[in-house]
């Protein structure tokens, strides 16, 4: 798959190879609020391409670059979530779901889809708060969890945080898209990084 994009101060042009197909929740779908979630990750697509910053170009290095893919559709989804997509030097993937419903459907959504080397686990997790202070958006005044601790029912437990504050997105309707960091013992892996997203609908 190719994309590319220019604009006044930068471009990229980049390709990546498709990865073996992570399937959230083991079948792609789940109940998520008050309907169903149909969500395929590419999580560690080999990546290769350029991209330009103030006329400066720079060249992608495939061997040390990837890229996470993936599509999600969805109605009657909650207004509020967290979602992570991280990675690991042994080749461990993993998506993570965290969200809250309330109203005529209570539901409380923990869970992770991991592809490990031996094949596809699910597990259930508890969230509990991290020790980095959260971030208030100037802009929207919408704040943001910026560190996260995660235990999992099979023991693991994993420590993420953000690689930096400021990764509010500036859309029609404002949301948090990041890279993080993590750590801990996961699958025998103790480093991953990757991505978050948070989702704080103010209505």
């Amino acid at each position: 798959m190719n994309m590319w994009g220019e604009a006044e101060t930068h471009a990229l042009n980049v390709t990546f190879d498709s990865s073996p197909v992570l399937l959230n929740a083991g079948v792609g779908q789940f109940r998520w609020g008050t309907g169903i979630a149909t969500q395929w990750s590419m999580p560690r697509c080999k990546t290769r391409g350029t991209f330009t910053l103030n006329g400066t170009t720079l060249e992608i290095d495939p061997e040390r670059s990837l890229t996470w893919y993936d599509r999600q559709h969805n109605v009657g989804g909650p207004t509020k979530f967290t979602w992570f997509g991280l990675v690991f030097s042994g080749g461990v993937k993993v998506s993570v779901w965290l969200s809250d419903t309330t109203g005529p459907v209570e539901q409380q959504l923990r869970f992770a889809t991991v592809h490990a080397e031996d094949g596809l686990h699910l597990l259930r997790l508890k969230e509990e708060p991290g020790t980095g202070s959260p971030w208030t958006s100037p802009n929207t005044n919408l704040t943001f969890a910026q560190s996260w601790n995660l235990k999992f029912d099979n023991g693991d437990s994993l420590s993420i945080r953000t690689v930096r504050e400021d990764q509010e997105r500036q859309l029609v309707v404002p949301f948090y898209s990041g890279v993080v960091e993590a750590e801990g013992s996961f699958f025998g892996q103790q480093h991953g990084f990757g991505f978050v997203d948070i989702f704080s609908s103010p209505v």
